[in-house]
């Protein structure tokens, strides 16, 4: 089974991705893009109601979220098994962590997450 990030990767223009067009129909193609498109939405809205992170929109397959303290974000995720990448090594991003737009499960236990480590639930 091809992942749904090569997927995603495949539904870009590329000289080196054309072979593998004949490879995975572009009807899956464009079905796995809406797919990760709608769940980018449903994180989108879901962590826009964070009572302290911000989140950024975005069109690609992850959001940008700007956190009191991205180190913390980071480290608390993590002991709950779900890995961020922490942007806040970046000029103009500090306190940011990057967050890739996975399955709809996936989704879930992560929003389950930062609203428990906010001490907030989710519904």
């Amino acid at each position: 089974m091809v992942s749904y990030y090569n997927q995603i990767a495949m539904a870009q223009p590329s000289a080196i991705q054309s072979p593998l067009r004949v490879l995975i129909p572009e009807q899956q193609i464009q079905e796995r893009v809406r797919e990760v498109q709608a769940e980018r939405e449903r994180l989108y809205r879901a962590l826009r109601q964070h009572p302290t992170w911000q989140v950024y929109p975005s069109h690609t397959n992850f959001l940008l979220v700007r956190t009191p303290d991205a180190a913390q974000a980071y480290r608390s995720l993590l002991e709950r098994g779900i890995l961020v990448r922490r942007q806040d090594h970046y000029t103009g991003l500090e306190g940011c962590v990057r967050i890739s737009v996975g399955t709809p499960s996936e989704n879930d236990r992560l929003l389950q997450a930062v609203f428990e480590i906010a001490g907030v639930g989710y519904a």
